[in-house]
């Protein structure tokens, strides 16, 4: 009986452990990454609002940047967050993004982690309104900049 009981108990436990964790990104999601645009880091939370992480070959155009942007998988009414690092810069390693525990939390360890370089272009299509995309090297005051060194 006090077998049983103990077996139980350690079971229950065990359970509730197992429906607390946070999850990480699921390493069989699909990579949005072109030849010359590749994705470095991602966070998404279950109601689908993304923060994805790229690094643009040399000579990559804004334009082509802008496209790639624009058509990344974006559920209606979520947060889409895209940031473009040059190759060669110190871009988010992918396990930061993957300790977030809310979508914000991700936005906030981009942009104050000092280990990240500053990233060239920014598209932001928010919860509702117009998608937003920036190059942060002309215009390094926007909000979606980084700031600082």
């Amino acid at each position: 009986m006090k077998k049983s009981c103990l077996l139980l108990v350690l079971a229950f436990f065990t359970l509730s452990l197992a429906c607390t964790e946070r999850q990480d990104v699921a390493p069989e999601q699909v990579l949005e990454e072109t030849e010359n645009i590749r994705q470095v880091a991602m966070f998404e939370d279950q109601q689908g609002s993304r923060i994805v992480a790229f690094e643009f070959a040399p000579g990559v155009s804004a334009e082509k940047i802008r496209d790639h942007a624009e058509s990344l998988r974006h559920v209606e009414g979520r947060l889409l967050g895209a940031y473009f690092f040059e190759e060669g810069s110190r871009s988010i390693p992918p396990n930061i993004l993957r300790r977030s525990l809310a979508i914000m939390n991700a936005v906030d360890l981009l942009y104050d982690t000092p280990e990240v370089d500053k990233w060239h272009f920014a598209f932001m299509r928010p919860f509702a309104g117009e998608s937003r995309f920036v190059d942060c090297v002309e215009n390094p005051q926007d909000a979606l900049c980084r700031k600082g060194d």
